[in-house]
């Protein structure tokens, strides 16, 4: 099976998934200038890949926006309206390479040499 290199999935460590997921999500809250804003529409309230598609161009990103919206499940429902903000397409790529690297470098943890 190949995954597509925008798939959370290439940070083999659990571990290491779950640092990078905290980063987007660090990245997603904050007030930074490059963040991009999204409001979510009716026919997108099941749909991560649709909203995905129409921010990124690609569907790949779908656990970015489920992650960015708080949900455990990407069939949960997302509501109507609400605005959610997220990282560019560059800086997701970027921390993708950065945690599936053989060692990475991650400050503030174990893995920071």
């Amino acid at each position: 099976m190949t995954i597509s290199r925008l798939d959370d999935r290439n940070v083999t460590d659990p571990i290491l998934r779950a640092y990078m997921r905290q980063e987007i999500m660090t990245k997603a809250m904050s007030y930074d200038s490059d963040l991009l804003t999204y409001d979510i529409l009716a026919d997108e309230i099941y749909r991560p890949e649709l909203i995905a598609y129409r921010i990124w161009g690609t569907g790949e990103l779908r656990w970015v926006v489920t992650l960015v919206c708080g949900l455990e499940d990407e069939c949960d429902a997302m509501e109507e309206g609400t605005e959610i903000t997220v990282p560019t397409l560059a800086w997701i790529r970027e921390q993708i390479n950065t945690f599936s690297a053989t060692s990475p470098e991650i400050p503030g943890s174990l893995y920071a040499s």
